[in-house]
């Protein structure tokens, strides 16, 4: 190769770099800006529902929720994110992966609708039986539309995507909370997360432009699963990971117990749920093509995407702990104050939470969906044991502490070294996050102060005062100047990309 042609064949590499970074961050800016208008909705729904329904409806449709999250992780062998990162033409391998999702969503829903009496029975509330055959109709529907759901993410569509997401809340609200008006409980929730199901598979299976047309190829077919399985027997372990607190404590405490603590998770999963499904969208797939420049520029996108993602949530998560009761108080209502102990310390559990997810997405992106496994398995083994210990000591907020105790000593000490040989290097790494966890101290020091000082102001007034100050505080000392200035910056290119 003489030296023009190297020279054209480093332009061009450039350039598909750029062109993935381009991607990454419209996709990454739309997913964020839809998932915080998502999760507002999402709010005003609870909001209302918690002011018509009782804790102990929450604590049944928990139940059901968390069998449905479990069932849709389960539900297409891992084949979404396969096709997310797949190298190579996308549309030859759509029929075979039709095929695929097809028949395990067929088994899935199956299992879900038959064994909803048992799993109702080992909750220790049969009343969800009924609530777990309602949301197998959401299951179902989203195997349907798991390739278009790759195809979109796989092309950075996330406006799109977005747009339909918001069109399924809006069905959700639209059908929860009339139902709930008419005394319909638990059953209200199911009933509208079926109506976001329907809306959400039609509108996707209308924008992507797939075809539904099954096929099938052994090749194809043995690569997609060779791939999937591991990944997805290791989303199944996150997803106990994710759920098991619900099922401990509801085999422990009661459906009221567990409504609360239902409503702390909820809250202090705010943040992390539009973070997290805004990241979910966007950087497997981008990652996924880094991974193609070589474990250097991955180390280096992972170093940026974790110092960011502790940036932002630091202080989200000391405003939750330090005001968790105002919280509660402003969006609930007195009647729900008991789940303020617990939603404190799960404001800790944010951070490990999300490293986790960006840690996993690393790993898949380099095709080594068995380590995420190995983390998982260690993590749920400190995190069981410690769940039914706190639980039983000290009720909901135990299992809060559980959560923390696990996800810090045990969850992100593992996956550093999972990540170490996947050859991911995170030198450097420590350094640069000692000056925001400084802040951050100084930040949650003075709001703790404030808190009581404002404390017979009003729960409003409190709340207000108490998080400017964390804000100020840590925007003052954990953040630098350039810091500063790159988030200030973001806010004219996210108001550029609302206006087109």
């Amino acid at each position: 190769m003489n030296q023009d042609q190297r020279t054209t064949a480093a332009d061009d590499d450039r350039t598909d770099l750029d062109e993935v970074r381009s991607g990454v961050r419209q996709g990454l800016t739309w997913s964020l800006l839809g998932n915080a208008v998502l999760r507002l909705a999402t709010f005003a729904t609870s909001l209302a529902m918690a002011r018509i329904l009782d804790p102990a409806d929450f604590g049944t449709y928990a139940i059901g929720l968390t069998y449905l999250q479990f069932a849709i992780i389960c539900n297409d062998v891992g084949v979404t994110s396969a096709l997310v990162q797949w190298r190579g033409p996308f549309a030859a391998i759509v029929p075979t992966a039709r095929t695929l999702t097809f028949l395990t969503t067929g088994v899935i829903t199956g299992l879900m609708l038959l064994a909803s009496p048992g799993l109702a029975r080992f909750s220790e509330n049969p009343a969800a039986t009924p609530v777990l055959r309602v949301l197998a109709l959401a299951v179902l529907l989203d195997g349907l539309m798991a390739v278009s759901t790759a195809s979109m993410w796989r092309e950075f569509r996330q406006r799109e995507f977005m747009g339909a997401s918001l069109a399924g809340v809006a069905a959700q609200a639209a059908v929860a909370v009339p139902v709930a008006l008419a005394g319909g409980g638990a059953m209200s929730f199911a009933l509208g997360m079926a109506a976001d199901a329907v809306v959400r598979f039609v509108l996707v299976t209308v924008l992507a432009r797939v075809s539904f047309r099954p096929g099938f190829d052994r090749g194809i077919a043995r690569r997609l699963v060779l791939f999937g399985i591991p990944l997805a027997s290791g989303l199944a372990v996150q997803a106990v990971l994710l759920n098991v607190d619900y099922l401990v404590i509801s085999r422990t405490l009661d459906a009221t117990s567990l409504g609360f603590y239902t409503l702390a998770f909820n809250i202090s999963g705010w943040i992390p749920g539009v973070l997290g499904a805004a990241l979910g969208t966007v950087t497997l797939a981008g990652f996924a093509r880094l991974a193609e420049e070589g474990s250097a520029v991955l180390s280096e996108a992972a170093r940026r995407a974790i110092v960011l993602l502790a940036k932002v949530l630091l202080p989200t998560a000391a405003v939750l702990a330090v005001c968790a009761p105002d919280v509660v108080r402003v969006a609930y209502g007195e009647r729900w104050l008991p789940a303020a102990g617990a939603l404190a310390w799960l404001a800790v559990y944010i951070l490990p939470r999300m490293v986790a997810q960006t840690a996993t997405e690393l790993l898949v992106a380099q095709g080594r969906t068995r380590l995420p496994v190995v983390a998982n398995l260690c993590w749920l083994a400190a995190l069981l044991p410690a769940l039914i210990l706190g639980t039983r000591w000290a009720g909901i907020d135990g299992a809060a502490v559980a959560q923390v105790i696990a996800g810090c000593l045990v969850a992100l000490p593992v996956l550093l070294v999972v990540l170490r040989r996947a050859d991911i290097d995170l030198s450097g790494l420590f350094p640069a996050l000692l000056r925001p966890a400084l802040g951050i101290a100084a930040a949650v020091a003075l709001g703790l102060l404030v808190a009581r000082i404002a404390a017979g102001w009003g729960p409003v007034p409190a709340l207000l005062l108490t998080a400017a100050t964390v804000a100020v505080v840590y925007g003052a000392f954990g953040l630098t100047r350039d810091d500063r200035q790159a988030f200030a910056a973001r806010l004219p290119s996210a108001r550029t990309v609302v206006r087109r």
